[in-house]
C-alpha cells in the first residue's frame, strides 16, 4: 500500500489483494463503514474521505479515481478541469469525472466521460499531483462549455493565479481558432483580464461591455496627503467615476486577532469619503446587476455626468503602475 500517497489516499482492489488482503476482508470493511468505494474497484479509507471538506477536494479525489480506472494516460478537462485548477465558474455543480485522452476511444456514462484531442506538451500540466489540461486548454473548454460571463470568471482566475499568460492564450487561438469553440475562446481570451480581483468583478466587467459603458481601468491605485487610500476596482478617469463591487464577505474578513467589524466598517467608510473628495463613487454588489440592471445603469451614467463637471483634482491622485508594468495587488 505504498503508493497510497501517490495516488491521494485511493487503492484499488488488486492492490488490496498484493497486499494479502482477501476481497471478503475487503467487502467486510466495506460493509463495516471502514473503506468507502469512490468507483468501481477504487477505494478511500473513511476518515481520508472524512477530511475532504469541500467540493473541490472531493471532486479531485473522483478524478484521481476515474484516472486510475481509465487504462490509459488521461488529464482532468471540462468542467473537472475548473475544479482541479480551483477556477470556478458562478453557481459551480460538482460535475461527473471529465477527461482528456490523446488516443484510444471515447466513453460516455452517467459516471464518467472520457474524450480524444490530440493533445501538445504544451496543453497537459499536473495540479495537485493530479494531470490535467493547461490553463489556457482549460479556458478553451470553458469557452465551448460555459455561457460567456462564466467562461469570463473561469479566465480572469487563471490568468490571476497564473495557470496561463495573455502569450499562452494567443498561442492556442491560433493553433485552435478553426477548431469548434475556436471563436468563442477568441473572444473569451480577448477579453479575460489578470487584474480582476475576484468573480463578481469579472461578472462586473461582462456587464459593463453589455450595458455598453466605457471599459474601466481596473486596479488603480489611490493616494492623497495621507498615504495610500487603497486600490480601486473601477476607475473610468474620463468620467471621474470609481466603481466598487461589493462582493459576499466584503465586510466578513474578520479572523482572531484583527479589528472589530465596526472597525472595519469605519475604515472603510473613511477609505470612501477620501476617494469622494476628486470622484464620484458607484458601490454596488451582484444583487443590482441581477435584478436592478436599469436603475445601476443609471447610477452609473449620473456618476460619469457629474464626474465630468468636476473641477481640478485637490487633494487625491493616481499613482503610476511600476516602472515594469507589473500590476500592484492589494
Amino acid at each position: 500500500m505504498a503508493q497510497l500517497a501517490q495516488q491521494h489516499g485511493l487503492f484499488t482492489a488488486a492492490q488490496v489483494r498484493s497486499a494479502g488482503i482477501t476481497d471478503d476482508e475487503r467487502r467486510h470493511k466495506v460493509r463495516r463503514g471502514e473503506w468507502i468505494r469512490v468507483r468501481r474497484g477504487v477505494y478511500i479509507d473513511a476518515e481520508t474521505r472524512r477530511a475532504l471538506s469541500t467540493l473541490v477536494d472531493r471532486h479531485r479525489i473522483e478524478v484521481a479515481a476515474a484516472q486510475l480506472v481509465v487504462g490509459r494516460p488521461s488529464w482532468a478537462s471540462g468542467h473537472s478541469a475548473f475544479f482541479i485548477h480551483n477556477a470556478l465558474p458562478s453557481f459551480p455543480k460538482m460535475p461527473i469525472p471529465d477527461l482528456t485522452c490523446r488516443s484510444g476511444q471515447t466513453h460516455r456514462s452517467p459516471t464518467l466521460n472520457v474524450r480524444v484531442w490530440p493533445l501538445t506538451d504544451d496543453d497537459v500540466t499536473t495540479m495537485n499531483e493530479i494531470p490535467v489540461l493547461s490553463g489556457a486548454r482549460t479556458i478553451f473548454d470553458a469557452a465551448r462549455l460555459l455561457p460567456f460571463t462564466d467562461a469570463v470568471i473561469v479566465a480572469d482566475q487563471l490568468l490571476r493565479g497564473e495557470r496561463t499568460t495573455p502569450e499562452q492564450l494567443h498561442s492556442v487561438v491560433l493553433r485552435l481558432n478553426e477548431h469548434a469553440g475556436g471563436p468563442s475562446f477568441a473572444r473569451v481570451a480577448a477579453f479575460a483580464d489578470r487584474r480582476s480581483g475576484s468573480a463578481g468583478e469579472s461578472f462586473s466587467r461582462v456587464w459593463f461591455a453589455e450595458m455598453d459603458l466605457p471599459a474601466p481601468d481596473l486596479q488603480v491605485e489611490f493616494h492623497d496627503a495621507d498615504g495610500q487610500i487603497g486600490f480601486t476596482d473601477f476607475y473610468w478617469k474620463t468620467y471621474r467615476t470609481i466603481g466598487e463591487f461589493d462582493g459576499r464577505g466584503k465586510y466578513d474578513e474578520l479572523k482572531e486577532g484583527q479589528e472589530s467589524a465596526p472597525g472595519v466598517v469605519y475604515a472603510e467608510k473613511r477609505r470612501e469619503d477620501r476617494l469622494r473628495v476628486d470622484n464620484e463613487v458607484v458601490r454596488f454588489g451582484s444583487s443590482d446587476v441581477r435584478s436592478r440592471p436599469r436603475q445601476l445603469l443609471k447610477r452609473f451614467h449620473n456618476a460619469f455626468a457629474l464626474g465630468q463637471r468636476r473641477g481640478p483634482w485637490t487633494t487625491t491622485w493616481i499613482m503610476p503602475p511600476p516602472p515594469n508594468g507589473t500590476p500592484r495587488w492589494r
